[in-house]
């Protein structure tokens, strides 16, 4: 019996899966990222009891396991009242995984003492994770798996996934500033069409628009100008965020670009800055020129040269001005879920 946080439609992919080959699977068939699209965390947030937030099994060829959430927030985002967790994935708990046949056994699980979600939901979060049930029996179609607990009746569905595209599929999410609880997952589903590990995302039909890879690449460089340029440093003019730069950052959900260092001080930061304005200045058709003044005046900051392409530009400006209320483009709509 699949467990209540598995909906039907990944019961019908379930069950058209694929009878492995007849090599035996061993963990080192399994290591990647992977994403859970099951019901497991979406079931949480859509009753209000989590703030949005995915579920990621990163696993090594060895068998050591990372379990964490994606949340959907800048790495230092604080819950009112709470210390700041500097990390965009909070870890949920790691672990050593065995694959033998079809047999996942679960060993040497230690749970994490941060924050992962909201306190109060935590301890739920920590039942239903991947890692906390002992031993799955495992059905591995390409980058499609399916976890059943040996024992009890809980199913778990996952898709293995890139880490930069996945970085960049949060990117543009968040660069709209849309509920994620409202639309992750539409725009996931419309967003992984092409790819047949992600099918139980959507009953209904999936469609990745043209101009999604130039709009995902620029809004994933936007993202680290911004995330990179918010970070403390220790000559924080705010004495909080002075303290928080004595702390380690775990950024794992920004992509790193070669023309985008990580800045030393407050003012290599505020450049960085300068570099997210200038961007968005030059998808509004603005002037090199034009676009460096507006940033520089923004933030009082040199900005740091940006690269970006005129198609890449023009899907970011396509992709802002669609997601104002009152837009006419019924693609990018479509592919937000914003009708």
């Amino acid at each position: 019996m699949l467990s209540r946080f598995v909906g039907p439609l990944v019961a019908i992919v379930v069950a058209s899966v694929a009878v492995p080959s007849a090599r035996a699977l061993d963990t080192r068939d399994l290591a990647g990222w992977w994403i859970a699209i099951d019901r497991a965390f979406p079931t949480l947030w859509e009753r209000g009891d989590i703030v949005a937030m995915e579920e990621l099994l990163i696993l090594s060829p060895d068998g050591r396991a990372e379990n964490r959430g994606m949340g959907f927030f800048a790495p230092d985002d604080c819950m009112p009242g709470e210390a700041c967790t500097v990390t965009d994935a909070p870890l949920i708990a790691t672990a050593r995984l065995t694959l033998r046949g079809d047999l996942l056994t679960v060993s040497d699980r230690k749970e994490s003492r941060g924050r992962i979600n909201i306190k109060k939901a935590d301890p739920a979060l920590r039942r239903i994770a991947v890692t906390n049930t002992p031993a799955w029996t495992a059905t591995l179609d390409g980058n499609f798996l399916i976890l059943r607990a040996a024992t009890g009746n809980a199913t778990r569905a996952l898709a293995r996934i890139e880490p930069d595209r996945l970085r960049r599929l949060r990117a543009g999410l968040m660069f709209t500033e849309q509920s994620a609880a409202r639309h992750w997952r539409c725009f996931f589903a419309n967003a992984t069409a092409n790819d047949p590990a992600f099918a139980a995302l959507s009953a209904g039909s999936r469609s990745a628009p043209s101009f999604l890879d130039d709009y995902l690449r620029v809004a994933s460089y936007r993202a680290t100008l911004a995330t990179l340029g918010s970070m403390p440093t220790a000559d924080h003019p705010d004495a909080q965020r002075r303290a928080l730069a004595s702390g380690k950052a775990e950024i794992m959900l920004v992509e790193t670009f070669p023309d985008i260092p990580a800045p030393k001080n407050h003012a290599e930061a505020q450049q960085l800055l300068a570099g997210a304005v200038l961007l968005g200045a030059r998808a509004r058709g603005l002037p090199p020129a034009e676009a460096t003044a507006a940033a520089t005046a923004a933030l009082r900051a040199t900005p740091v040269s940006v690269t970006a392409t005129d198609g890449e530009l023009a899907a970011y400006a396509r992709v802002r001005r669609g997601a104002v209320s009152g837009s006419s483009d019924a693609e990018m709509k479509r592919l937000f879920c914003l009708e």
